[in-house]
């Protein structure tokens, strides 16, 4: 039986090839499929939101991470509904950063000062 140490690793291992696959995968659908069925975008919308929140892993924390990912997921989706508007993308834009400053950060009690 593995340990879960082991299958974190294991895991750990996989996510850049991972990333790798799912860019280079997401460039041959935006050169050479033509968006012609919804399945088409769907499936191009799932691979972008993939790429962001795997990348977002190496650089943020997991509240930070997840916040981008529904970022890039609502605006696809959006874009894809209604077409790119400007303020649609604006107001989902302030929508995330006013969700992210309600939400404080984690921070380990201080030690009061000694004199």
């Amino acid at each position: 039986m593995k340990s879960k140490r082991r299958i974190r690793q294991q895991a750990t291992s996989l996510k850049p090839m991972l990333l790798f696959f799912l860019i280079l995968g997401s460039t041959v659908m935006v050169w050479f499929v033509p968006p012609a069925h919804i399945s088409v975008i769907i499936l191009f919308i799932f691979m972008v939101t993939m790429i962001s929140y795997l990348a977002s892993t190496y650089v943020f924390s997991k509240k930070r991470q997840i916040m981008i990912t529904s970022f890039v997921l609502l605006s696809l989706i959006l874009s894809a509904i209604l077409g790119f508007e400007l303020l649609n993308t604006l107001l989902l834009l302030s929508f995330i950063i006013v969700v992210a400053k309600l939400f404080p950060n984690k921070q380990s009690k201080k030690e009061p000062d000694e004199k």
